[in-house]
């Protein structure tokens, strides 16, 4: 529930006052943050969901996402690398200071990691809005597969001390009974209710 400046803010005051290392503690919240919303909201592992099931996951997580935080998102999965690519158009936070580390970085390369089931899937912004690009750009993958990209790169592999049982999350998120029909959001925007268009519900 903060606000979009908040975010920004934030990220431009931590990296101001405490250079790279205040972005690699940037990334490590978001990427832990990331993490940890997937595996309390029960995300599927690759071991489960297998490759069709990831693929239609995904392409739903996007759009709700882009339904929350950006104008546009579109994403490419190289299941071989474990490799997520992610391009978005005027995320939050990202496009007005040109870091993204929670909300972007951070928090995609979390699901992913938790999704993949490694640990040690990092991610990096190869593109940026907020410096000028015309898109930004995630890509998220095992560090040997990010390397070759020939860019800085952040690591948090510790994903320790991470709750999983969150007794308040649950409680506000628990799935009860409507009082009229039991339809879901996609079952609505197909019956017209809702209408979703080029990421806005």
């Amino acid at each position: 529930f903060f606000p979009e400046k908040f975010y920004s803010l934030l990220e431009t005051r931590i990296k101001k006052e405490l250079g790279k290392a205040g972005e690699e503690r940037l990334y490590s919240i978001g990427k832990r943050f990331g993490y940890r919303y997937a595996m309390i909201s029960r995300y599927g592992k690759i071991s489960t969901l297998k490759e069709k099931g990831l693929e239609d996951f995904m392409y739903m997580f996007t759009r709700y996402i882009e339904v929350v935080y950006a104008k546009k998102l579109e994403h490419k999965i190289t299941f071989d690398k474990k490799m997520l690519e992610l391009t978005a158009d005027s995320y939050a936070g990202c496009e007005t200071n040109g870091l993204g580390y929670i909300l972007l970085i951070g928090a995609w390369t979390g699901v992913w990691s938790f999704i993949m089931d490694d640990t040690k899937v990092d991610g990096i912004q190869t593109t940026c809005q907020g410096r000028g690009d015309e898109k930004c750009k995630l890509i998220c993958a095992p560090q040997k597969e990010l390397k070759l990209l020939k860019k800085e790169i952040f690591s948090e592999p510790d994903m320790s001390d991470l709750e999983e049982n969150y007794p308040r999350y649950e409680v506000l998120n628990k799935v009860y009974p409507s009082a009229n029909k039991n339809l879901s959001l996609k079952s609505l925007i197909e019956a017209n209710v809702f209408k979703y268009e080029k990421g806005k519900l």
